[in-house]
């Protein structure tokens, strides 16, 4: 099995203005390498350390940020002109900003949704895709990971009770994200914390096939917070966008170079949506991991993921 790439630290950040927010940039890597940008996973998820190590920090120049609302863009925890249009919007004003003509658009869970809808606004402008854990953003896609009869509480009903017990008995996936976000947005300071602990925890276990033991360090209490209240804005708001709007502009990205990777057995996103994605797309290779889940840290997936990155590096060079 392939390692991935030792840890690094940039050598530039810098905060970029889109509108209201200031948007946090590590730039890590060789300057003059290959641009990729890795969009992580939430919405509110944050910049992860493993996704900086995907890459071969020798040939490619790696960009990685902050989206709206979360990690150390400001203001945090907010939801105002946060919707994925204006996640779109950061990501091309980060482009024109660095000053990158074509880049190669990476991303995990979430951040594949944000990477396929920049793209097929933005084709001319990405060079290939890397994809970790397809997440399509349909109705089917959010009643599998939150409804009281979707896949996942099927899979998991012990956990699942424990998931909703800050809340009443939900009917639906989009019931248990609007009781959650009333929860999180006008609850106690301690029912607040518990109730995006509960959404973290539901999440954690979905995300590995063997989960490590959850933990909430005080110094991650933020980055808990903004996960569960901006995945529930979204939730709440069909993430922003038209019914199975992904699927139904495909064909804008049929000419992109795009690797899939995703876990046989992913519990967050379904292997279906990665599937239903790649059928027919000559240009995509959907690669599907056998005993892996949906975690980016998780051994199986991290290595599906820096083997591709570098199988990139030899299609753009032309090696």
């Amino acid at each position: 099995m392939q390692h991935l790439y030792p840890k690094l630290s940039p050598y530039s950040t810098e905060y970029i203005q889109c509108d209201e927010y200031q948007i946090y940039v590590e730039h890590l890597g060789n300057p003059d390498g290959i641009p990729v940008v890795y969009l992580h996973g939430g919405p509110g998820g944050g910049i992860s350390c493993i996704s900086k190590q995907y890459f071969d920090p020798e040939r490619y120049h790696i960009i990685v940020y902050d989206q709206r609302g979360c990690g150390h863009s400001t203001p945090a925890l907010s939801l105002d002109n946060n919707t994925t249009q204006h996640l779109i919007d950061d990501l091309e004003t980060i482009r024109v900003a660095c000053g990158i003509e074509q880049w190669v658009v990476a991303g995990g869970s979430w951040g594949t949704t944000l990477a396929l809808l920049y793209s097929i606004r933005y084709s001319h402008r990405v060079l290939s895709l890397l994809l970790r854990g397809i997440f399509l953003a349909r109705r089917e896609d959010i009643d599998w990971f939150l409804s009281p009869t979707g896949g996942a509480s099927q899979i998991y009903p012990d956990h699942y009770s424990q998931f909703i017990e800050h809340i009443h008995a939900p009917k639906s996936a989009l019931d248990v994200a609007e009781q959650f976000m009333s929860v999180l947005t006008t609850g106690s300071e301690l029912s607040r914390f518990m109730a995006a602990k509960a959404w973290c925890q539901w999440e954690h276990q979905l995300a590995y096939v063997t989960p490590p033991e959850f933990n909430v360090p005080e110094s991650s209490v933020q980055a808990c917070l903004s996960l569960a209240t901006l995945e529930c804005a979204y939730i709440k708001a069909n993430c922003f966008i038209e019914s199975n709007e992904i699927l139904k502009h495909r064909d804008a990205l049929v000419h992109i170079p795009t690797t899939i990777i995703h876990g046989r057995l992913d519990l967050v996103c379904k292997l279906a949506g990665a599937y239903q994605l790649a059928k027919d797309w000559e240009s995509a290779r959907l690669m599907i991991v056998p005993g892996a889940g949906h975690s980016g840290d998780d051994p199986k997936i991290a290595d599906a993921m820096t083997q591709a990155a570098d199988a990139i590096v030899r299609f753009v060079n032309q090696e």
